[in-house]
């Protein structure tokens, strides 16, 4: 059992390769965390990026080494590096909270990010990104 999460939307998240979960909170502290779902002990604590802080509704691992996280009060999008905790990408000026969010694990748009804020749904490629020609 996880103890501390204030689940408010799509934000549990399991990675089986290495026994983790990551979980969203709507909460102004600690709103993103890494738990180890073996024992259920909180292995770490994602800071908020410094452009504001984001209650989160939506929540993704990218691949092995990067999350994706999104909410309200900052109405911000972020792609985080996992293993620096560091802000890589983000997505802000929306006008309304990110509720929703998808990424895309295989084929041709590998990588795709898609997120909803208000009436519009955004489709996101990080720079650098290279898609398989299928």
């Amino acid at each position: 059992m996880l103890s501390g999460p204030h689940v408010c939307g799509d934000t549990l998240q399991i990675d089986p390769a290495v026994n983790h979960i990551l979980s969203g909170s709507w909460r102004r502290d600690n709103a993103l965390e890494i738990w180890d779902y073996v024992s259920g002990q909180k292995v770490t604590e994602v800071p908020n990026d410094y452009q504001g802080e984001s209650k989160i509704y939506t929540c993704h691992w990218l691949g092995q080494d990067h999350i994706v996280a999104a909410g309200s009060q900052s109405n911000m999008l972020r792609v985080i590096n996992r293993w620096t905790m560091t802000t890589e990408s983000r997505l802000l000026g929306l006008s309304s909270a990110v509720f929703g969010s998808s990424v895309c694990l295989a084929g041709k748009w590998t990588g795709l990010i898609a997120a909803t804020s208000g009436t519009s749904v955004y489709l996101l490629e990080r720079d650098g990104q290279q898609h398989s020609k299928k």
